[in-house]
């Protein structure tokens, strides 16, 4: 299965704001402060690949990756699976959200992680998010962000790793749709939006400070 995730660099002394209004369930983890937050988007029904990925991680235990599944309430139904509740009351490693999952939500849901990581983890200097059919090694995973914190240094935001998948949502036309953006660097549709992000990188620069701490 191919990794799909996303990175983004924590940026201090700037603000961040989340205009949904979702409740969110914390789970309560006491751990050393983690060098990346890693947030899995999973479902209901994926109980199986939540237990494979704890047993994974357990063999990196120590590290400095902290992860939390990422779950919203099914579609058309106003709570959780009572047995994901006792999931995550059993492991604490689950953040359930007050939102339907949609086809057309699993933007929203990576970015209440977003929301919810950078408070629950205010020294992380990474939010990294994927699927939970992704295979992380989390040893790797840290060991290559490090190499990245130390050549850009802190306080520089940064995207890393390739972006796969895209939500947006138009203001004007109030159309959600979604993307594919390729599999890998050598890829047509990846290559057009790593383009795109290079072109957008300098406005982003401009705004980034007083907009977003990611």
């Amino acid at each position: 299965v191919g990794v799909r995730l996303t990175m983004l660099r924590q940026h201090s002394g700037s603000k961040f704001a989340v205009g949904a209004t979702v409740t969110l369930m914390q789970p309560a983890v006491s751990a050393p402060p983690p060098f990346v937050a890693l947030g899995y988007l999973s479902g209901g029904a994926n109980a199986p690949r939540r237990t494979q990925i704890r047993q994974l991680a357990a063999k990196f235990a120590g590290g400095g990756v902290a992860y939390r599944f990422v779950l919203a309430t099914p579609e058309c139904q106003r709570e959780h699976d009572p047995k994901v509740v006792a999931e995550a009351a059993a492991t604490q490693d689950m953040l359930l959200l007050n939102v339907s999952d949609t086809p057309f939500r699993c933007a929203l849901k990576y970015v209440q992680w977003i929301a919810w990581a950078r408070v629950a983890f205010p020294s992380a200097a990474f939010i990294a998010s994927g699927d939970d059919d992704a295979y992380v090694q989390l040893a790797h995973f840290e060991a290559d962000l490090r190499r990245v914190h130390a050549q850009i240094g802190a306080g520089t935001p940064a995207l890393w790793g390739c972006i796969m998948w895209r939500a947006w949502y138009n203001n004007v036309t109030q159309d959600s749709s979604t993307g594919f953006t390729g599999w890998t660097c050598a890829d047509g549709q990846a290559v057009a939006v790593v383009v795109v992000v290079g072109v957008a990188q300098p406005p982003l620069r401009t705004t980034t400070t007083t907009t977003s701490r990611r």
